[in-house]
């Protein structure tokens, strides 16, 4: 299956479908629309493999002492 734009309408018996609309069509059609002019290609980026992001550390708080009194 390939994605096409569409450059025109089309409407048939139980759908319609807008120009600008990107439709999946199999590669017989596409290349027939694409032929014709009525469609053009549709090429979509490679999405690049995210990686997860750092999780933030937190530094364990140093104790309180308590002060010695001085007399």
């Amino acid at each position: 299956m390939v994605k096409v734009k569409l450059l025109c309408s089309f409407v048939g018996n139980g759908f319609y479908q807008e120009a600008g609309e990107v439709v999946e069509v199999d590669e017989a059609t596409a290349a027939r629309y694409i032929e014709r002019s009525l469609a053009e290609a549709v090429v979509e980026p490679e999405t690049a493999t995210l990686q997860p992001p750092l999780r933030a550390t937190r530094t364990k708080p140093k104790k309180r002492t308590p002060k010695k009194a001085t007399k």
